[in-house]
């Protein structure tokens, strides 16, 4: 009489337990199926960041004719204020000076400065020089007539002799073997010609004896900056042709002189 209940118990109780189990399997496969999407999320978004990040430090190759890409130039205008300022000091006061101008812009030469060097002396022969003639024809009493070509002119001379003298030079330096690159040659000559910056100013007065004077000393002060970087380069590999080579800069520094002189402030 007892046992039938407990049948009746052990059999009424073995579907609670199937219950259980099955409740029990579905929530552990839940669970199982929960962490196996984040971790395929997980590495969905490592790679995703993989990839993101190779993509940021991978930077695309120049092309065969750098020249042509503005991201071949860049590196020659990376520099601020203080190296610009730093290097044109470098440029004027470079007596006493341990290190030359090439040793300071060896690692990274830039164009940024030459090209606004020769832009500012541009514009500063461009109004001095119109200023200079006005004053002389109203000291005088003559009509005074404004000449645009003259800014034309001026350009044409400045940018020339900064493109085309450090072109000259590289050019020898590389026929004797020299590994000097264009770009430093570049730098050099452009800051060479920043003393012709002030010496403008002062011709703004019209005295052709205070213009050639002010004109002849930054074409002194210019070449022999000149001189002091390129000296030991070529001392180093034509020593007997280093002073006829010296003394062309010289002459080209006097020709830049005489141009400006007689062409703008005559």
């Amino acid at each position: 009489v007892h046992l039938c209940p407990l049948k009746e118990v052990e059999v009424s109780s073995r579907p609670g337990k199937i219950q259980n189990l099955n409740i029990t399997n579905m929530m552990n496969e839940k669970a199982d199926d929960d962490a196996e999407n984040m971790m395929t999320n997980s590495n969905e978004s490592e790679g995703l960041l993989e990839s993101g990040q190779s993509g940021k430090n991978h930077e695309p190759e120049i092309p065969f004719c750098g020249c042509l890409s503005i991201r071949y130039y860049q590196p020659f205008f990376d520099v601020d204020t203080a190296d610009i300022s730093t290097r044109i000091m470098n440029s004027v006061f470079f007596c006493g000076r341990e290190n030359t101008f090439v040793t300071l812009i060896t690692e990274r030469p830039d164009a940024y400065g030459p090209f606004w060097i020769a832009t500012t002396l541009i514009f500063t022969v461009a109004v001095t020089s119109h200023i200079n003639n006005w004053l002389s024809s109203w000291m005088h009493g003559k009509n005074w007539v404004y000449d645009f070509q003259s800014v034309v002119s001026v350009a044409s001379l400045v940018y020339g002799f900064s493109l085309c003298v450090p072109l000259a030079i590289w050019f020898t330096l590389g026929q004797l073997g020299a590994k000097v690159k264009l770009i430093t040659i570049i730098c050099l000559y452009g800051y060479a010609l920043f003393v012709f910056v002030p010496a403008s100013l002062v011709c703004l007065a019209p005295s052709a004896a205070a213009s050639w004077l002010v004109l002849i000393g930054a074409a002194i002060q210019s070449t022999i900056f000149l001189m002091r970087n390129l000296a030991p380069i070529f001392m180093s590999h034509a020593r007997q042709q280093a002073p006829i080579m010296l003394a062309a800069v010289g002459l080209i520094q006097l020709i830049l002189t005489m141009s400006l002189k007689l062409g703008f402030y005559n």
